[in-house]
């Protein structure tokens, strides 16, 4: 089997299961039509769905995130005057808290679709990582909760209608689950063992992730998977920031399995940030949502596909924004920066030419979101230790 050392993969994700613990009422607000059928086209950048939102008159950038409330930046929220709902302590799915502010958005356009009397969440999306996607806000499920979505990524396109017999692509259906703020959740069997409900999150760019519990009902039944990786540290973000060390493991399953569909020989992925399936489900066909009826359906070549392993996807670390500095989050034990000394914490100063220290917004997006160091065969990198002592090491990507 092949390994390699990749650096500056950042699986950077909104996790909104859990997201908004408060008194506010999420599903609330209208849509201007009764009967529509809208195609929305898409950017995919980093397993984000990027979609056009008119607001004011002027074209903004949203991520589609199925997994999160509304969100708007602080910049837009200046700009619009919003009323606001009340402040409400927030927690992401890293188990960070902040205070933040909820208004009530109007005129928000997707297509010739406007929507009114939306709740949003106001969160300062002008910083890093946040910034690299130029966005000023997040379509959440609690704006489309009243209608069907189907999430195209071969033809990057999003379709919102009213009914789901205008749909064409459909699949098999199975029941889906909303939660407080309609974020939708669907039935996932893991090598065998019993479905459970777990998060379709699109603003995710995991495949799987499952829970603890999850992890540990595989190992009391003996169910048939091997542990293919063990990390230590802080490898995800969330809306607040970088979680708390934690143990982390990929397994290698047999099967996985969801609305009638089978992928064999999976990866996934075990932390203690909830059960979710990501967008890069995506890859494997088109998934529909009927907020409207609860339903899904997800629509593929064929009832069993083969797992699509990235290229180049052994990390030797993940790296995460934390405190305004570029850190090393997560490193994969025996691998080569395990072998070298980087450990969880450890701030990066430089790599190669890319300085993080003194131009960290420009260093962070242009390599990260253009994976411009994905090719890269030598690293040069600097980076403060734990007792703040400055280290250097170079190093050659290595495959086995």
């Amino acid at each position: 089997m092949k390994k390699s050392l990749v650096l500056l993969i950042m699986l950077l994700t909104l996790y909104a299961c859990g997201i908004f613990r408060g008194r506010i009422d999420m599903n609330q607000g209208e849509i201007s039509r009764e009967s529509y059928y809208e195609t929305i086209p898409f950017e995919y950048i980093k397993d984000k769905i990027i979609v056009p939102v008119t607001i004011n008159g002027e074209v903004r950038r949203f991520i589609f995130d199925t997994g999160a409330p509304t969100i708007i930046s602080e910049a837009l929220q200046k700009e619009m005057k919003y009323k606001t709902l009340r402040e409400e302590h927030v927690v992401d799915i890293n188990s960070n808290k902040e205070s933040v502010a909820f208004v009530r958005a109007d005129h928000v356009f997707l297509g010739g679709l406007e929507f009114n009397g939306i709740p949003a969440m106001v969160n300062a999306l002008e910083e890093v990582p946040w910034s690299c996607f130029n966005a000023d806000g997040f379509i959440g499920s609690n704006l489309l909760r009243n209608s069907v979505v189907q999430i195209n990524k071969a033809e990057k396109e999003l379709i919102i209608t009213d009914d789901i017999n205008k749909l064409d692509h459909l699949g098999e259906r199975s029941r889906l689950e909303l939660d407080r703020q309609s974020s939708p959740h669907i039935k996932l069997s893991i090598s065998g063992e019993k479905a459970r409900y777990v998060l379709f999150d699109s603003g995710s760019d995991d495949f799987v992730n499952v829970n603890r519990d999850f992890f540990e009902a595989l190992q009391k039944h003996n169910r048939d998977f091997y542990i293919e990786r063990t990390g230590y540290g802080s490898g995800k973000m969330g809306m607040f920031g970088a979680g708390k060390k934690e143990k982390v493991f990929r397994l290698k399953l047999d099967s996985l399995n969801f609305d009638r569909t089978t992928i064999t020989d999976p990866v996934v992925e075990v932390s203690n940030t909830g059960n979710r399936l990501g967008a890069k489900v995506l890859k494997y066909g088109i998934v529909t949502l009927d907020y409207r009826n609860k339903n899904f359906y997800f629509s593929s070549p064929g009832e069993t596909l083969p797992f699509k392993e990235p290229k180049r996807s052994g990390l030797g670390f993940r790296p995460v924004i934390r405190r305004d500095t570029f850190q090393v989050g997560l490193v994969w034990e025996n691998s080569l920066v395990d072998s070298l000394g980087l450990e969880p914490g450890n701030e990066i100063i430089r790599i190669n030419e890319y300085n993080f220290k003194d131009s960290l917004e420009h260093s962070f997006c242009k390599t990260w979101l253009n994976d411009i160091l994905r090719e890269t065969e030598v690293f040069d990198i600097r980076y403060i230790d734990e007792k703040g002592n400055f280290r250097r090491i170079k190093m050659r990507r290595k495959e086995e």
